[in-house]
């Protein structure tokens, strides 16, 4: 049987406040970018388990080209954007929020391509109630059926 592709959509680059002190920029830009990463290949691995072919291109593109300088971090969308175009679906590891560069890379996505959103660490997740993917937060209807959540059809 043939795995579904996947893209794997997790945060990768920091961006922090305006406010921040210049010495504590790059050490902390460094160790969220590494966080980030192995928080990458952990929902890699997830994706594995769950019997798909995932492709994380924050994970692979960072190693050579530099997410900093502008003109490197549009050659890797644009190489992920053609990789994407393949896949079945994209997966939205969402433990540590949305990202900008995640936003884009789910609006450049195919006409029809699926976006499921997942969690590694949270159990008490909301789940649709006809599909049962995992439902971004503050989102009444489901991104994968389009069904409106109860709660929402309550208040209507």
């Amino acid at each position: 049987m043939m795995r579904p592709l996947v893209v794997i959509e997790s945060p990768y680059r920091y961006l922090p406040p305006p406010s921040m002190p210049g010495l504590l920029v790059p050490l902390l830009r460094w160790w969220r970018q590494a966080s980030n990463r192995e928080y990458a290949q952990r929902c890699v691995l997830d994706s594995i388990t769950r019997g798909e072919a995932p492709y994380a291109s924050h994970i692979q593109y960072t190693t050579v080209l530099r997410d900093h300088v502008g003109g490197e971090r549009s050659t890797g969308f644009e190489c992920a954007d053609a990789w994407g175009q393949a896949a079945h679906k994209r997966a939205v590891y969402c433990d540590f929020g949305i990202t900008g560069g995640m936003q884009d890379s789910i609006s450049r996505r195919p006409v029809g391509q699926r976006v499921e959103y997942r969690y590694l660490f949270r159990r008490d997740i909301p789940l649709c109630h006809k599909c049962a993917c995992v439902l971004p937060p503050e989102v009444p209807r489901c991104p994968t059926c389009s069904t409106w959540q109860q709660s929402h059809e309550a208040s209507q």
